[in-house]
């Protein structure tokens, strides 16, 4: 894990809210920025830091495949909650995206972001670990 770089206020905050063990973890993952998105996220609370901590954390370190064999969230249980949550998430990568570059980001940069970023595989992940019941287990043949 990374060195924890958050503002103090911030870290006792996750302290707070989540066991000494599970703040560090999300302090270690998520940037400020990255909280503040979330905070600022329609359909997100303080509950799914953890969630988004390990989305971003399995794409990081490659670990998607495994979560990827286990659920399928393209077999999606509730398609309308998922595209809801998944358009809360693309306006949110777009705002984030505005405040770095200080101006409205051409389709171009966004989806060079998106891609960057791998905000889709992060967003199914999210999903995927948050809402395990809402997607189909894949069967292993």
């Amino acid at each position: 894990m990374k060195t924890i770089t958050l503002p103090e206020k911030r870290i006792k905050k996750l302290r707070e809210a989540y066991t000494y063990i599970k703040a560090d973890y999300i302090a270690s993952i998520l940037s400020e920025s990255d909280l503040q998105s979330i905070d600022n996220t329609r359909g997100m609370t303080q509950e799914d830091y953890i969630f988004v901590a390990r989305a971003k954390r399995i794409v990081e370190v490659e670990k998607k495949r495994q979560l990827r064999d286990k659920y399928d969230p393209m077999r999606r249980t509730d398609p309308h909650h998922y595209n809801t949550l998944e358009r809360y998430w693309l306006e949110h990568e777009e705002i984030a995206l505005k405040k770095r570059l200080g101006r409205e980001p051409t389709a171009r940069e966004f989806a060079e972001d998106f891609e960057e970023n791998k905000n889709g595989e992060r967003f199914k992940i999210f999903y995927c670990l948050k809402f395990p019941e809402k997607v189909e287990k894949k069967i292993k043949i």
